[in-house]
């Protein structure tokens, strides 16, 4: 006995470190495929439930393996680790490859390919519980236990990875290398594996003689498949309204997917640990325990988010992070309830006369298959069409009338369902008042002092609109500042004077892309340039359009000839159309800071950018006072030119006398007359410009030595994880004057 729980400790080493290993898979190939095939809600979407699809299919793969060979589970885990680890070292390379020679596939046939790309790994992942499930079992003779035990730490060591890679191999490393590190992972299971199963003995083997005589799909088992789908479901789905929350909570930080991740699967984990406790005795009745669960759950899930809100409006935004890590706690709390459900259930309908191994991986299968389709139909149809409040409502009475379906298909005693009926009615209440329970939630979170004039949730995020009483209007894109609905040069609250400055720096300019559209501030300024003739505006976001509709002066670029704006992912349309050429491609985007910005602020990036410019051309971007975006950019491009926290670049010198800029500046048209002579306002305004663009050249300082700064790369993501080093940005104001 002493030598099989020594040997069930050491299977939970290996499934510990196989999730380990799988999650920072997880992250790391997400990353990859998403500066290749956007960042945009499909793409996104379309990836996750791929990955998830491909799991589901592999418990699939490895139940048919159990019970064709169940004396050697252990030995087809070791072999499935083998096989991750080998394609774990090249995947980061088969990705870069596999994303040029398809690049100008439709979003249908990306689906394919990235399905394809991932169908082995993912499938390899998802064998290994129903394996080592067949396999552990003959020890614990126990399956709730069995899977509760496998799930805790599986899960735990995915909780784990999320921390770890964020926190360690992406801020002193990069893609490729964690890839690699979680390859050797791999490999360290398999080495630990082949010395433990050599230790193994026929003890420990499983017992299959009469397993083809029992019935699997009976009634309950069916019934069962279908509640592991739901609850699936459910789960993913309110997962996508945490990641949305947060996403907005916290400005979109590059961190914060994998914090709530690693947070909600450490919360899963515990669950599965207590399931394990619950499954030691058979006396539970654990149909009713699900059903508490869900109403419980459901009711928490509601209400949670509107009450971490008003606590940061009563805290105050600076210290947000209080009710926002209690949020986190909850949201950890509620996984922790959906992470008892999954073995509970193999714990009620898995026949032990048969091998565990086949019906556990039915079950895996029917929870990936919902966990699958909830982002999918949430992420795609809810979030496009309902607020958040509404959608958060739907899942909330979903879950609570689940619960009741479970309950009054139990024995209960009227004492035992008095919780859960009052629960159940205050949950009902506040879902049927929705909108009064979820009203100035963002606001809050935001923590602005007056009422959004305008909001659009949609799938591709959330959008804002603050009153500034005595100023223009703040837009917020997913809790991030977006600018101000503002085209004043006098009264500049949108520092408008970094775009006037465009035309100084290529007075000829004929055509323009813009990535990010934004206030359409921006894209109004330039398109009143006079030698401007069409911009190409990408923009991520159609809900940026329906709030510039609102305000007549900007919402004329909507009907500008010269205006052409297209609803994608600027990175995604630049490797698209490799055959389009410009003169001037500038960018406002957001903070360097924020997650997935890297894909428009990396060595890789500003190649594709260059390749896209005429010669002569000029590419202007808003570095957001990082450091690195000019030392990025000075090795793309030979000169390098700084105004205000605007960084240009060009293989052409940017030599210009004050009169020239003054002329170029004046080729500014509004209303047929030349803005700047306007009025003596005007013309200071101009006299600044001209006066502060000093245009010092900075390329070859900058590609000198430089200790402190980051050269930013698809492999490092650099601006997200490793800009703020210390000494970095007081270096470059020190050598530099930035």
């Amino acid at each position: 006995m002493k030598k099989i729980k020594n040997n069930t400790g050491m299977l939970m080493l290996l499934f510990f470190l196989s999730g380990f290993a799988a999650l920072i898979y997880q992250v790391v190939w997400h990353r990859a495929l998403y500066q290749y095939f956007g960042v945009n809600i499909e793409s996104v979407t379309i990836i996750v439930s791929i990955f998830m699809f491909g799991l589901g299919l592999g418990s699939l793969f490895g139940g048919y393996l159990s019970k064709k060979y169940p004396d050697k589970c252990f030995k087809l885990f070791i072999l499935c680790e083998v096989l991750i680890g080998l394609f774990g070292c090249v995947s980061v390379y088969l990705m870069n490859t596999v994303a040029d020679i398809t690049v100008h596939n439709t979003l249908l046939q990306d689906t394919f390919t990235i399905y394809a790309l991932l169908s082995i790994p993912t499938t390899l992942m998802g064998a290994t519980l129903p394996l080592l499930s067949t396999h552990v079992f003959s020890q614990q003779k126990n399956v709730g236990k069995t899977v509760a035990l496998l799930y805790f730490i599986n899960t735990l060591g995915a909780g784990f990875a999320c921390f770890f890679t964020v926190n360690f191999l992406f801020l002193y490393f990069g893609l490729k290398f964690s890839s690699f590190f979680a390859a050797m992972c791999n490999f360290l299971v398999v080495l630990l594996g082949v010395k433990l199963g050599s230790k193994i003995n026929a003890s420990d083997k499983v017992k299959t003689e009469s397993s083809k005589k029992i019935k699997i799909f009976t009634k309950p088992f069916l019934l069962m498949l279908m509640l592991c789908a739901v609850t699936g479901f459910i789960s993913m789905s309110q997962e996508i309204i945490w990641f949305r929350f947060f996403g907005y909570a916290t400005g979109s930080q590059a961190k914060i997917f994998a914090v709530v991740l690693g947070t909600i699967l450490f919360g899963i984990a515990f669950g599965s640990l207590v399931a394990n406790k619950i499954c030691e005795k058979n006396n539970y009745p654990l149909l009713n325990i699900i059903g508490k669960i869900l109403i419980i759950a459901g009711f928490i899930f509601f209400f949670s988010i509107p009450i971490a809100a008003k606590l940061i409006e009563v805290v105050g935004t600076k210290f947000r992070l209080i009710p926002i890590g209690l949020l986190l706690l909850t949201s950890a709390a509620i996984a922790a309830a959906y992470g008892l459900i999954f073995p509970l259930i193999n714990h009620y309908v898995v026949n032990t006369k048969v091998v565990v191994g086949r019906s556990i991986s039915y079950l895996y299968f029917a929870n990936i298959v919902g966990s699958t389709a909830g982002p999918l139909f949430t992420g795609f149809y809810l979030l496009q069409r309902f607020d958040i409040n509404e959608v958060a409502a739907i899942f909330t009475a979903v879950s609570i009338a689940l619960g009741w379906v479970l309950l009054l298909t139990t024995q209960t005693k009227t004492k035992s369902i008095l919780v859960p009926t009052v629960i159940s009615l205050v949950g009902f209440v506040g879902i049927l008042n929705h909108k009064a329970s979820y009203q100035l939630v963002f606001e809050r979170t935001l923590g602005t002092l007056y009422p959004f004039v305008h909001k659009i949730e949609n799938r591709g995020g959330i959008l804002t609109v603050v009153k500034d009483p005595g100023h223009a209007d703040i837009m917020y894109g997913d809790g991030g500042y977006d600018g101000r609905f503002s085209t004043e040069a006098v009264n500049d609250q949108n520092s408008l004077h970094r775009a006037f400055a465009m035309g100084v720096l290529h007075p000829t300019a004929k055509t323009a892309l813009q990535i990010g559209l934004s206030t359409g501030s921006w894209t109004w300024v330039y398109s009143k340039f006079l030698s401007i003739q069409k911009i190409d505006v990408i923009e991520i976001n159609d809900g940026y359009i329906d709030l510039i509709k609102q305000y007549p002066h900007t919402a004329t670029i909507l009907t500008d000839p010269k205006v052409n704006i297209i609803i994608d992912d600027g990175r995604r349309w630049m490797r698209k159309h490799r055959e389009k050429k410009y003169d001037f491609i500038f960018m406002n985007t957001t903070f360097y800071y924020r997650s997935q910005i890297s894909n428009l602020l990396s060595k890789e990036y500003f190649e594709l950018a260059k390749s896209l410019l005429n010669e002569g051309g000029v590419f202007y971007v808003n570095a957001t006072n990082s450091p690195d975006v000019p030392y990025t950019m000075a090795h793309v491009f030979k000169h390098v030119v700084k105004y205000a926290n605007e960084i240009a670049g060009s293989d052409r010198p940017f030599v210009f006398s004050k009169d020239e800029r003054k002329n170029a500046l004046l080729n500014f048209i509004v209303d047929g007359k030349p803005l700047f002579t306007k009025d003596k306002e005007h013309m200071a305004i101009m006299q600044k410009i001209i006066k502060d663009t000093e245009f010092t050249d900075l390329g070859d300082t900058l590609r000198g030595p430089q200790p402190y700064l980051n050269l930013i790369t698809d492999d490092n993501l650099a601006s997200e994880f490793k800009t703020n080093r210390p000494f970095s940005k007081v270096w470059l104001k020190k050598k530099l004057n930035l």
